[in-house]
């Protein structure tokens, strides 16, 4: 429940995607960051952490925006930032934020991104 008493629930499928997504992310290439291209210098760093079985890991994101996945430069043979990374920083961002103006946060999903990122390797 939320602080307005609305029940903030995920269905089992959108808990199994954010498992696999997260699962998919733990299994790419270590890079020291992941560089997105943009004329735009100030953007944040987004930063994804995980367990992976033994040690906390940290995937950095620099630059990620939703509408361009181009890397500054190649990467772990990548030139554009990788599926997995992508949507899950696109679903963090619509729980953080909203999907749309009126929808607003949802932090019960926020808290959920952050609980299966914690606990998949």
């Amino acid at each position: 429940m939320d602080a307005d008493g609305r029940a903030l629930t995920l269905v089992q499928a959108g808990f199994d995607a954010l498992v696999s997504a997260g699962s998919a992310v733990a299994a790419l290439p270590r890079t020291f960051q992941w560089h997105v291209a943009s004329e735009i210098t100030c953007h944040p760093i987004n930063y994804i952490r995980f367990e992976d079985g033994t040690a906390q890991q940290t995937v950095e994101v620099y630059n990620w925006n939703e509408e361009t996945r181009e890397l500054e430069k190649p990467t772990e043979g990548y030139t554009e930032l990788p599926d997995p990374i992508q949507n899950l920083l696109k679903l963090a961002h619509e729980a953080a934020h909203g999907a749309s103006p009126e929808r607003g946060s949802d932090l019960g999903l926020v808290r959920i991104v952050k609980y299966v990122l914690q606990s998949t390797a």
